[in-house]
C-alpha cells in the first residue's frame, strides 16, 4: 500500500497525518516513538494487505506536526524510564533522579537541532539510528535516508526534546524537569501500571520485542544506572543505592496483572532483533500486527 498525507487541526494544533487503505478496511492506528515520526512506519505499511486502513500520525513536535507545550509519551516501561529499582516500579530516590531531559546528550541534541546527516562520532543520529534504533544497520536498507528524515523532524528545546531539568542531590546530579518530552517519560509523572490494569475494557495485547534492543531493556544502554554500572558514568553509588532498571521485567509483570485481571497477552520475542521490529524483521512483525488485527494474513 502507498500512504497519502494529510493534514487536520485539533485543539488549535496542526497535525500531519499519513493515512492508506480503504475507509471501511479494518483499522490499524500506528503510534511512533521518540526522535522518529510517522514516516518511520512507511516499510511496514507497504508490507500491509490493502483491506487495511492505517492512520499514522506525527505526534506533536515530530514530522510535520507543530509543537505543543505537552507530548504524548512513547511506549516504554509502565514505570517511565529509567529511575526505579524493581518490579513493582519503586523509585531509587525520592526525585527520580537520573530521569528526565537532564539524561539526553547533549551533543546528539545539537545535532538534532542542526539536521546533522553525517556520520562523524557516535552522537550523529545518523550513528544512533544505526546503532540504537537497529541491531543490524544493514536492515535499514534503501529506507536509510527516509528514516533519518524521520529522526531528524524531532523539534528540540525546552518544550519539547528534550525539555529542562532540575538538578537533584542525589546520583547522577539531576532530576525530572516540568516541560518536554524526556520529563513526560520520567517516572515522576509516567506511571501507568495500575490504570493499564484497571482498565475497563481489556483488548487483546501482544508485545513484540527484541532481544537485542539496546533502549527498551534490562540492560539499556540509555539508563544512567546501567551505564554507571559499566563504570561508563562516574560516581555510580553502586547496586544497592542505584540498580539498573529492570525494564522488560516491569513490564512483563504489569501485564501478568492485566491477565489476572481478566485481559490476555502474547509475548513475541524476536533473537538478535534490536528495537525496531517492523524494519528487522518485518515479515513476522506484520504476521503479528494482522492475526492481533483479525486480518487474514493472505489476500
Amino acid at each position: 500500500m502507498e500512504t497519502a498525507q494529510h493534514t487536520l487541526t485539533a485543539n488549535g494544533i496542526v497535525q500531519r497525518l499519513r493515512v492508506a487503505g480503504p475507509p471501511d478496511g479494518v483499522p490499524v492506528l500506528l503510534i511512533h516513538g521518540n526522535c522518529s515520526s510517522s514516516a518511520f512506519w512507511e516499510p511496514l505499511v507497504r508490507r500491509l494487505p490493502p483491506t487495511v486502513r492505517v492512520v499514522a500520525p506525527d505526534l506533536r513536535g515530530y514530522g510535520d506536526t507543530e509543537t505543543a507545550p505537552v507530548m504524548l509519551e512513547a511506549p516504554v516501561s509502565p514505570y517511565g524510564f529509567g529511575g526505579t529499582r524493581d518490579l513493582d516500579g519503586a523509585p531509587t530516590t525520592p526525585d527520580f533522579a537520573g530521569t528526565g531531559a537532564g539524561t539526553a546528550n547533549a551533543d546528539f541534541v545539537a545535532r538534532l537541532a542542526a539536521g546533522d546527516r553525517g556520520t562523524d562520532g557516535p552522537t550523529s543520529p545518523r550513528n544512533v539510528l544505526r546503532a540504537a534504533y537497529v541491531a543490524d544497520p544493514a536492515s535499514l536498507g534503501e529506507d536509510e535516508e527516509l528514516l533519518l528524515d524521520s529522526v531528524l523532524s524531532t523539534a528540540t528545546g525546552d518544550d519539547n526534546y528534550p525539555g529542562t531539568a532540575a538538578g537533584s542531590p542525589h546520583w547522577p546530579g539531576t532530576a525530572p524537569g516540568g516541560r518536554g518530552v524526556l520529563n513526560a517519560l520520567a517516572p515522576a509523572h509516567f506511571r501507568i501500571a495500575d490504570e493499564l490494569v484497571s482498565v475497563a475494557a481489556k483488548p487483546p495485547v501482544t508485545w513484540v520485542r527484541g532481544d537485542a534492543d539496546v533502549i527498551v531493556s534490562d540492560t539499556s544502554l540509555f539508563d544512567l544506572a546501567y551505564l554507571g554500572s559499566l563504570g561508563a558514568v562516574p560516581g555510580w553509588p553502586g547496586e544497592a543505592d542505584c540498580p539498573p532498571q529492570p525494564m522488560v521485567g516491569q513490564t512483563r509483570a504489569v501485564l501478568e496483572r492485566y491477565a489476572a485481571a481478566g485481559g490476555t497477552y502474547r509475548e513475541v520475542v524476536l533473537p538478535g532483533c534490536g528495537h525496531s521490529p517492523h524494519l528487522e524483521r518485518p515479515a513476522e512483525f506484520v504476521a503479528e500486527l494482522l492475526a492481533l488485527a483479525g486480518v487474514p494474513a493472505t489476500v
